[in-house]
């Protein structure tokens, strides 16, 4: 037995002895929540609440113990019982924390600012009020609220990898590659540095860097979902499909709620010329969020290779209703059109296609990754590969007919 749960022992036979104590409950209590018993903890709160003083700071003991189990907004209902009786910074703080957790991001950015108001130099609270910026897409106000954090600290790493991802979201490449390859320099465990430059290498069209912080992001952290559907990614551009399989199987292992997991799941399939788990996949998807345009533009792909052209027509259709630029259904859409002999109608698909804007920060279109990516060392090993398959079976990759 630990020291913290043989002092949690000792406390329990003392309590049985004098169940009417409320110091030694609320002692009780709180060696429970240290010693990460939280149910436990939460149970004896929930007596002393009917035996004692709601002071702010009794309920925000209660509040941290409800954020340790994961019941987002009761902690906020506390904390904001608590605000009540006492405005201060760090009781904002924690509300806004369990807001924020709990998916109300607007009102966790409400209270960070308090927070910073009450104690203007506290980085910590500044930075919680960048995230929140972030996190409801006020990119402009989240870099200015980093770059003070930064510019009263310039080693907070933290801060430093925050402003890496607001500077991927503006669309600023070489910022963001400055603050992930500073932040890893920092900070090399870091699984979110790790994550950062991969994705940036991604963009570069530099597949070997991306998989090598990929991986060590997923060796840091393996447990994250999103690590790997990116380390997926990167192995598929230059045709790992074996071991992004790999990945994807994992990332949906984890995340079974993941639609983006179970998109990748499918289209790594279609590639493993796996039909009905890439079917099942795409199902995954719509499940979870029938309004996910790719998973719609998915069902197409398979639909047409089943040689179901109406169904696939009619997928076709839902994604596109969902998305106008949603960049699998547009290309399906001309394979469909080309079939039939519309040659007009395939031209007007084919062109909205290659004018899809795939990453609307940078303002890209499909022609521009397809013209990067063709000139890319990636790109140009993809080609070569190609030529070797064409002259050792004779014929072109697979197409839809």
């Amino acid at each position: 037995m630990s020291q913290a749960h043989d002092h949690i022992a000792k406390l329990e036979r003392y309590l049985q002895l004098d169940p009417d104590n409320v110091p030694l409950m609320q002692d009780l209590a709180r060696a429970c929540y240290k010693g990460g018993e939280h149910r436990r903890a939460a149970e004896l709160y929930a007596q002393l609440r009917q035996r004692t003083e709601e002071t702010p700071a009794f309920l925000n003991e209660m509040a941290s113990v409800q954020l340790a189990l994961g019941n987002w907004n009761e902690a906020a209902e506390l904390l904001r019982l608590a605000v009540a009786k006492d405005p201060a910074a760090p009781l904002f703080c924690n509300l806004g924390y369990a807001e924020l957790a709990a998916g109300q991001s607007r009102a966790a950015m409400e209270h960070f600012k308090q927070a910073v108001e009450h104690e203007p130099a506290n980085t910590r609270f500044q930075y919680l009020l960048a995230s929140s910026y972030y996190q409801i897409d006020d990119l402009q106000q989240a870099h200015e609220s980093v770059a003070r954090i930064i510019a009263a600290e310039p080693d907070n790493a933290e801060a430093l990898l925050l402003s890496g991802y607001i500077d991927l979201e503006r669309g600023e490449l070489d910022a963001a590659t400055k603050q992930a390859d500073t932040v890893v320099t920092r900070m090399p465990t870091s699984a979110d540095a790790r994550m950062l430059r991969g994705m940036l290498a991604m963009l570069g069209l530099d597949a070997e860097k991306a998989i090598a912080d990929l991986r060590q992001a997923v060796a840091i952290n393996p447990q994250d979902a999103d690590n790997r559907i990116a380390l997926g990614q990167a192995l598929l551009m230059v045709q790992r499909v074996k071991q992004a399989h790999g990945e994807f199987s994992e990332a949906v292992r984890l995340a079974s709620d993941s639609t983006v997991a179970w998109l990748s799941m499918g289209w790594v399939e279609m590639m493993s010329n796996n039909l009905p788990a890439a079917q099942r996949a795409f199902e995954s998807v719509l499940r979870l969020d029938p309004s996910d345009a790719e998973g719609h533009a998915g069902m197409a792909i398979v639909f047409l290779s089943q040689d179901k052209k109406t169904a696939a027509e009619q997928s076709i259709a839902a994604a596109l209703k969902l998305n106008p630029e949603c960049v699998p259904a547009l290309w399906v859409q001309t394979a469909l059109r080309q079939m039939r002999g519309d040659e007009v109608g395939a031209k007007e698909s084919l062109d909205r296609f290659m004018s899809a804007h795939t990453f609307g920060p940078l303002g890209w279109t499909t022609k521009d990754i397809a013209d990067r990516f063709q000139s890319s060392p990636v790109g140009k090993r993809t080609v070569r590969k190609l030529m070797r398959f064409n002259r050792r079976f004779g014929g072109k990759p697979p197409t839809f007919h």
